[in-house]
């Protein structure tokens, strides 16, 4: 829509309004009327010196509007499971406020009939449909979230509503769009999303804010505002991740003209008309579906494609496991951030194209919203990678989301074969905290929580054995330290002539154990120096270590350091 569109700019008193007209929309320009350049946009703008403000051009109907939304946005949050036994508790006791809603509902609905019955005996019927139906938008509009939702699938049927009628409740759709948009991503202050005027709008016209931006592809003029492209793309990725896997609730039609960069550095969206939404389990499949490529653990790629709804779940995933482990073997020559995206969605998309997958529709938007966007940013920088700027947000959802499958999906990647991989978990950790959102109070909690739950039996195991290998890196590594602090000549005295002392160790297990102490302490730095962290919240690992079955295990998390610590000095001494 915004592409096609042309504002009117109004001047009238102190104020001046700006109104967005669609195709085949025409206004008269009487005297005062001014044609601007820009799109479906609506702004009162008060006197720089004067004493009357906007509000006045909006009236009472734009601030009722406000207070009706701001009560259903409240009524929603603690209605989000239908049940007629909760709702004849809750209103049961309050009969006052039932009637009273009946009737405004009713009072509503019947005059907006009796209009209709008057103009079919007054044989204006024909005549008076496109002001019947703004009237009717408007109804629902004020009605709240439930009519809304009516109007949204009455635009849909033909059937049932005249042509007019069904331009008019399909601003309702967009209009909702826009509203529900800004209500899920406008809270992060990177993000613009214009608000939508509804006293101003009707079938043909969409009014919306005035946004003063210039289009994403526009390098130069971002640059001379002292902007970055790469920076605004950044975003837009960040924001894009926020609505496919963690709302669902996606724009699917993210093209330049849609994406302003605004002079205050903010990303503004425009054109709510193509929006999509991606189911709840498919959400969570995709983060895993990124752990498993990480892993090249392609059976359980190939498995995600059920929650995917690439395919039925009758379907045998055997034979696409070695067709997805030629192609990202080859492909994964590289870090998976180096992959370039396109690059990867054709290979895979070849590899889907010998098997019987079903690409649902909000799988194909998806990758137009992000090759778009990639698209963008190889424009401003060839060697942009929109996988590796993607890497924070995964980071931060795979450390912090209580979501069981992406608890067990960060288990999957931190544990291989009964050992702790800490380059894993050192590398999610810089990767987390270049995400805005991150906190580390919240890393590692999920895992954490399941360690002292009932169904933690195998993790705790797995969590005492690896207390063992690092409290041996840490004392052998002090150790050490110390023996390599002493002069070179005491040394033969201190080991009974033996110069290389605890040194005298199998080839590159000292080195191994040296690098295990120094991550962990690396990783220790990070999260210390992360805002937010508290040691105590790693509490859940020493009551663990505490517990009789740490003890049971051989005796290794007491006596068994200790034991195997002093056999290694000994040896050497002896």
């Amino acid at each position: 829509m915004a592409a096609a569109a042309m504002s009117l700019v109004v001047s009238a008193g102190s104020h001046s309004v700006c109104v967005q007209a669609g195709k085949g929309f025409s206004i008269s320009k009487p005297k005062g009327y001014k044609l601007g350049p820009r799109a479906a946009l609506v702004e009162a703008r008060p006197r720089v010196n004067g004493s009357q403000m906007a509000v006045q051009v909006l009236g009472g109907d734009r601030a009722e509007d406000l207070q009706a939304e701001a009560r259903a946005m409240a009524r929603a949050a603690n209605a989000s499971v239908y049940s007629p036994e909760l709702l004849a508790r809750k209103y049961g006791s309050r009969p006052v406020q039932v009637v009273k809603r009946t009737l405004e509902i009713l009072i509503a609905l019947g005059s907006f009939a009796l209009k209709l019955l008057l103009d079919e005996r007054n044989g204006t019927l024909d005549q008076n449909k496109r002001k019947r139906a703004a009237e009717l938008r408007t109804i629902f509009t004020r009605l709240g979230p439930t009519f809304v939702k009516l109007g949204q699938g009455l635009s849909t049927r033909p059937d049932l509503c005249p042509p007019e009628y069904l331009e008019e409740l399909a601003q309702l759709q967009e209009g909702q769009n826009a509203r529900k948009f800004k209500m899920l991503y406008a809270d992060k202050e990177d993000i613009l999303v214009p608000d939508i005027f509804w006293n101003y709008t009707s079938g043909k016209v969409l009014t919306m804010e005035w946004v003063d931006g210039v289009k994403l592809n526009e390098q130069a003029a971002i640059e001379r505002q002292g902007l970055k492209v790469l920076d605004l793309v950044t975003t837009g990725i960040q924001c894009s991740l926020r609505q496919l896997l963690e709302y669902g609730y996606f724009h699917a039609d993210p093209h330049p003209g849609n994406l302003l960069a605004t002079p205050e550095g903010k990303l503004a969206f425009l054109d709510f008309g193509m929006m999509s939404e991606t189911p709840e389990e498919a959400r969570f499949a995709i983060i895993g579906h990124v752990v498993h490529l990480v892993n090249r653990d392609y059976e359980a790629m190939a498995r995600d494609y059920y929650a995917l709804d690439f395919l039925s779940t009758d379907v045998d995933v055997s034979p696409i496991v070695p067709a997805l482990r030629d192609f990202f073997d080859d492909a994964l020559n590289y870090t998976v951030s180096e992959l370039n995206f396109k690059t990867l969605v054709d290979g895979l998309g070849a590899v889907l194209y010998q098997y019987p997958f079903n690409v649902p529709a909000y799988y194909a938007l998806i990758l137009r919203s992000l090759t778009v966007l990639e698209g963008l940013a190889l424009y401003a920088d060839p060697n942009f990678k929109v996988l590796a700027a993607s890497y924070p947000y995964f980071a931060k959802r795979l450390l912090t989301d209580p979501n069981p499958y992406l608890r067990d999906a960060l288990i999957e990647l931190l544990f291989k074969d009964g050992r702790f991989r800490w380059n894993r978990l050192e590398n999610l950790l810089v990767q987390g905290k270049k995400d805005r959102d991150f906190s580390a109070k919240d890393a590692l909690q999920p895992v954490l929580k399941l360690l002292l739950g009932p169904d933690g039996e195998e993790l705790r195991t797995l969590v005492i054995k690896e207390a063992v290998r690092v409290t041996e890196a840490v004392v052998l590594g002090t150790v050490v330290d110390t023996y390599n602090s002493v002069p070179p000549f005491m040394r033969g005295l201190m080991f009974n002539g033996n110069g290389n002392g605890v040194l005298a160790m199998r080839a590159g297990e000292l080195e191994l154990m040296m690098e295990l102490r120094d991550q962990v302490f690396r990783i220790w730095g990070l999260l210390r120096s992360s805002e937010n962290f508290d040691p105590a919240l790693l509490q859940p690992i020493l009551q663990v270590l505490q517990k009789p079955e740490a003890h049971s295990l051989g005796g290794r998390v007491v006596g068994g350091i200790t034991q195997r610590l002093a056999a290694r000095l000994l040896q050497q001494v002896l």
